[in-house]
């Protein structure tokens, strides 16, 4: 059976839990049914995988059939969840799941865009919202947009640090501006010190860049008004007026 894209957004589970999960379900059977949407695994991914190496579940035979149990499709959901297959995978991994702040981040960065499924609920580019995505998560939108530059920019490595929770996705939104060989370097460092300090000088970089940007800014809004300045005597002696002043001094100014 394939895997539901919302059903993908969470990583499986893998090595000794796994391994703990197969040992249970061959003990004690499958406890819990697998949801199907689409014809494809909702919730359950991993009881699937571990039940077909228990022997539990034959993944040669189709689940639609006359086991109930097994598996069930997510209609019988609807009335209880408002017919929302993205809140149901939601609410049930995020209360599994003991996730940090940059960890549903990342969650976020991803469900961020993806359809619900009916056109008309969907934003114009044909997804969720960022806002929308910030809420279902309870984070702020700032911290999704610095996943998506995570994302979008660093290496794979870098956004598996930051799910697997050993990163920050604030500390992985620097380090993935830098070229990726830099970003390797970083994250396969032994020394945490070495981590940190290529974080600070990154930091240090975009605060000096900014800083440079303000005062270039300065620098043309200052001509600006020098030229304005100068050209106003000129202006009212030609006769040329206007209903509005704008005054907006550097100092505390009371009428």
């Amino acid at each position: 059976l394939e895997f539901h894209p919302y059903a993908n957004i969470f990583p499986l589970i893998e090595g000794p839990a796994f391994d703990e999960l197969v040992a249970d379900i061959k003990a004690n059977g499958l406890r819990e049914p697998i949801v199907l949407h689409e014809g494809k695994i909702l919730d359950g991914r991993n009881r699937y995988r571990a039940g077909v190496a228990a022997g539990v579940i034959d993944a040669r035979v189709s689940p639609i059939g006359p086991d109930g149990f097994i598996f069930r499709p997510f209609v019988k959901f609807v009335e209880r969840l408002h017919g929302d297959p993205l809140a149901f995978v939601l609410s049930l991994n995020l209360h599994r799941r003991h996730l940090t702040t940059s960890q549903r981040a990342m969650i976020g960065a991803e469900i961020a865009g993806m359809k619900r499924g009916r056109p008309g609920e969907n934003p114009p580019y044909g997804g969720l919202s960022v806002t929308d995505a910030a809420a279902r998560l309870n984070i702020a939108e700032r911290s999704i947009e610095r996943a998506r530059v995570v994302r979008d920019q660093g290496v794979p490595e870098l956004s598996g640090a930051v799910k697997a929770g050993t990163l920050t996705v604030a500390a992985a939104s620097d380090l993935a501006t830098l070229p990726k060989d830099q970003q390797l370097a970083a994250l396969r460092s032994a020394d945490a010190d070495v981590l940190y300090k290529v974080l600070a000088e990154e930091r240090a970089r975009k605060q000096a860049a900014k800083k440079l940007r303000r005062e270039e800014r300065a620098g043309e809004l200052a001509d600006k008004i020098t030229a304005a300045n100068a050209a106003l005597p000129a202006m009212i002696a030609g006769g040329k007026r206007y209903g509005l002043i704008l005054e907006d001094p550097e100092w505390p100014w009371e009428a």
